[in-house]
């Protein structure tokens, strides 16, 4: 018995012992490190710069025939593609580590609906709102508003599904 604890008392001191050294050259154990490693922020970083331009890179058609097909149609889709981009990247960017989980699966299908009236919030705009509808600074800020608030009423049923 008395072998044992002294067993425990060297295993504990000599892991102990371990880290010290370990942070001395510059290395770090798991158990030391609250977030993630190095390496693992580089993956995200990449990922997320990934996701990134591929957002950019499918806009682009949409850009220009906001742009120079200038219609009604043209800028519906041009909104409701920056908007669903936008709150996927953010969702998907943050919340990378939670995407296959029950919970989020649940939250998502529960914030469809918001998304869906979130679009329709702002064709309803659009239409209602001709003569300004086309100036890029209304374009954008209805856009950012809908998103925020989007993003509000997200996260009030992330943080729901979360901790049921």
């Amino acid at each position: 018995m008395q072998d044992q604890r002294v067993e425990k008392l060297v295993q504990a001191f000599s892991a102990s012992l371990q880290e010290q050294l370990d942070r001395k050259k510059g290395a770090t154990t798991m158990k030391a490190v609250d977030g993630p490693s190095v390496r693992e922020s580089r993956e995200e970083k990449r990922l997320e710069d990934r996701l990134v331009w591929v957002v950019l890179l499918c806009s682009f058609p949409l850009i220009y025939l906001a742009v120079d097909h200038a219609s009604l149609t043209t800028l519906i889709l041009f909104q409701a593609y920056a908007l669903t981009a936008t709150v996927g990247c953010i969702v998907g960017i943050k919340k990378r580590a939670v995407l296959k989980q029950r919970w989020f699966l649940n939250a998502m299908a529960c914030s469809l609906p918001v998304h869906v009236a979130a679009i329709a919030g702002i064709f309803y705009w659009d239409k209602a709102n001709l003569e300004v509808a086309f100036k890029g600074f209304y374009t954008v800020g209805v856009v950012w508003l809908t998103g925020v608030v989007e993003m509000v009423i997200i996260v009030i049923i992330m943080e729901f599904w979360e901790h049921r």
